[in-house]
């Protein structure tokens, strides 16, 4: 799926007022947890970055004109033949590159170069303005936290000093999976209230909406992971987080 972030609609503005207004009704205090990568934050600076650092570290010219518009999925192979590359080169160059892409991606250097998804800093403040505890629930490691941490900070995102609203995953052994529905289940025995959850991957949607059936479950159509899981039809959607209200670039 491709990226639409400049997407504007009198659809997503409801989606918008929806999460907003459960979160001005809710107790102090409830939570809206917000899903990072796809989500918050658009990850294909940083896959660019990483790809061509690689070629030119092998002196491989192939590379040279990469950019983000490329990346539509999670496949680099399907990214190397939009780049123009046959068809068995793209699978050759690929497979290549996944150990290094495995390192690189799940490494604290290359998050600075994750760029915010328009408007979405000014939402989460909006969130936390009507009294939302702000939680950052993603798949990245506690090894990201610093570089996550820095680029909440500069892009505007709020953040309480301590980085306690900024959930992290303990160890890589454990998937994404696992670890939100852990960590949410963590906030109910809290006794925190779950307002909405916001993500981007459709099987973290489906076991939300299972497990916190109260919960407003929300789905980031950016790209995802190619798992054969299916959003409901009845599960709220959003291309990100401008309104017809903005004005276009």
């Amino acid at each position: 799926m491709a990226y639409d972030l400049m997407h504007r609609s009198p659809a997503q503005d409801a989606v918008l007022d929806r999460i907003l207004q459960r979160a001005a009704e809710a107790p102090l205090g409830a939570v809206v947890a917000l899903d990072l990568d796809g989500c918050l934050f658009d990850n294909r600076p940083r896959q660019v970055r990483i790809a061509r650092a690689w070629a030119d570290s092998r002196g491989d010219v192939r590379l040279a004109g990469l950019r983000i518009e490329h990346f539509e999925d999670w496949s680099f192979e399907a990214t190397l033949r939009r780049l123009g590359l046959p068809a068995d080169e793209a699978r050759s160059l690929a497979a290549e590159f996944r150990p290094h892409w495995e390192a690189a991606f799940f490494d604290d250097p290359f998050v600075i170069h994750d760029l915010p998804l328009p408007g979405a800093s000014r939402f989460v403040r909006q969130l936390r303005d009507r009294g939302a505890r702000i939680i950052y629930l993603t798949g990245r490691t506690h090894t990201q936290r610093p570089s996550t941490l820095a680029c909440l900070d500069r892009y505007g995102f709020p953040i309480d000093p301590a980085g306690d609203g900024l959930w992290t995953k303990p160890t890589s052994d454990q998937t994404d999976s696992d670890w939100k529905r852990f960590a949410l289940e963590t906030l109910v025995e809290e006794g925190s209230p779950l307002v909405a959850f916001l993500d981007n991957e459709p099987i973290h949607l489906v076991h939300a909406a299972d497990d916190h059936p109260n919960m407003l479950s929300v789905w980031l159509m950016t790209d995802h992971s190619p798992r054969p899981h299916t959003v409901p039809d009845s599960t709220p959607r959003i291309h990100g987080f401008l309104r017809t209200t903005d004005p276009m670039p």
